[in-house]
């Protein structure tokens, strides 16, 4: 790492038209904090609180998270893409557009967390937990899905054309028809008019 932000407390402050580059951020408080149109390329959070934050138009290009906490956190048209996540907390997250393609979440627990109009194309989502969550709008085009719990999800107007119903736990979940349609079809069945 070029830089190292360690034990700072950033809680309920303005971060806006910033730009970090290979930065390690390590123990830091943004709890409450307003994240801007701000670029985190190739970085490294571990152990950083995002609690209530808002995070609006910001890019976190190939950046990683490890231990992070995301509980009431908004992304708002954010740019995820590349970035790897591991052993972080998400609850009650809420994501609304933006692109997290590339992005892993491979065993990521994601109960309660609310994504609408996301592109996550070529996603690891390997198993996953999202029992309960709303993925509404999403782009799963090509994503890693194996072993994935989405019982009860919410998917209404998801691409769920790579979807293999075999290996991805659905019971409870909500489509649409033509869903139902593209998870018949994937499991051999021939969709015909009555």
């Amino acid at each position: 790492m070029a830089s190292t932000i360690r034990d700072e407390d950033w809680d309920d402050r303005d971060i806006t038209d910033q730009s970090f580059e290979l930065t390690l951020f390590d123990d830091v408080d943004l709890t409450d904090s307003r994240i801007s149109t701000c670029v985190f390329d190739r970085c490294t959070f571990r152990n950083v609180r995002f609690n209530a934050a808002t995070i609006t138009a910001t890019a976190f290009t190939n950046c990683t998270f490890v231990r992070c906490s995301y509980f009431g956190t908004t992304f708002d048209g954010c740019k995820v893409v590349g970035s790897t996540f591991e052993r972080c907390t998400f609850s009650t997250m809420t994501a609304n557009g933006g692109d997290w393609s590339f992005t892993s979440l491979a065993r990521a627990d994601l109960r309660g967390v609310r994504m609408a109009d996301v592109r996550m194309r070529e996603a690891d989502l390997t198993d996953m937990r999202a029992e309960g969550a709303s993925f509404r709008g999403i782009d799963l085009s090509g994503a890693m899905l194996q072993g994935a719990n989405l019982s009860e999800c919410d998917l209404r107007g998801s691409d769920l054309s790579t979807i293999d119903p075999t290996t991805v736990r659905l019971r409870g979940a909500i489509i649409g028809w033509q869903q139902a349609v593209q998870l018949a079809t994937a499991l051999g069945l021939e969709v015909a008019p009555d």
